[in-house]
């Protein structure tokens, strides 16, 4: 009895006593440990802007596009249309082309590449090499590897009207030209290219008009329509304007 007398009143002197952990008391000064941010499924790629014009190199370099377009009233030929297979946008869809020029041993399908704005997407219904018409028939949906490489490819894209509405063809439209595999997405980024809106009137600028456009001027990519005619009025002024000539040397005739 003595000794467990002691051994009470060394525990009360000494205050070590131990609640158990239900009746320990929190600091009110320290916070709990925020929770983890949940897991996002797939990190947005990275967009690179570019202003430029005439030509851009996209895709580090994958291919270089020399024109891009949006139609809101002139959809190009499109051939072997499927019903289950179609533009998602109904009347209400623009056609917006890019017209690049892709390297050697390079191939390209439909299903390589889709425009986005914000959280739309827009799809690739077709390819073609040069002025080929657009067709959404199985076999054509891969261009192949071995092609002349100074023939120009296009991409047909679906768009919705949204991205034209209150336009008149001053502005560029803006949609970023992303991968489609999610495995290359973050890898590779992004493109911003800059659309030109075409006049109602006005079909989509083929592939032959482009190249040409490409050589001689340069390139009308990053150009609105206005600027793009006023761009080849100019070079053709200028390639028609007669040739100085020559200098002379001679004085002031002598009666």
């Amino acid at each position: 009895m003595k000794n467990l007398l002691l051994k009470m009143c060394f525990v009360l002197v000494s205050g070590a006593v131990t609640l158990p952990l239900s009746g320990q008391l929190v600091p009110l000064s320290v916070d709990p440990a925020p929770a983890a941010p949940a897991a996002q499924e797939q990190a947005a790629p990275v967009v690179t802007d570019i202003a430029e014009e005439g030509k851009i190199k996209i895709r580090k370099v994958f291919a270089e596009v020399i024109c891009a377009e949006i139609s809101g009233s002139k959809k190009p030929q499109v051939t072997h249309e499927d019903i289950y297979d179609k533009t998602p946008f109904g009347d209400k869809t623009c056609w917006a082309q890019i017209i690049l020029m892709l390297p050697e041993k390079r191939g390209l399908s439909r299903f390589d590449f889709v425009l986005k704005s914000g959280s739309e997407t827009y799809p690739c219904l077709a390819v073609a090499i040069g002025d080929t018409p657009y067709s959404m028939k199985e076999d054509a949906w891969i261009l192949p590897e071995q092609r002349d490489v100074n023939v120009p490819v296009r991409l047909l894209f679906a768009v919705s009207d949204a991205m034209i509405a209150g336009n008149n063809g001053n502005t560029l439209v803006k949609l970023s030209l992303v991968r489609a595999l999610n495995e290359d997405k973050t890898r590779i980024g992004a493109d911003m290219l800059r659309f030109r809106l075409m006049p109602p009137d006005k079909d989509l600028t083929t592939a032959v008009e482009a190249k040409k456009f490409a050589d001689e001027k340069g390139g009308s990519y990053g150009m609105t329509y206005e600027k793009m005619t006023k761009h080849a009025q100019e070079a053709a002024a200028t390639a028609t304007a007669p040739a100085a000539g020559p200098a002379t040397t001679l004085g002031p005739l002598v009666k």
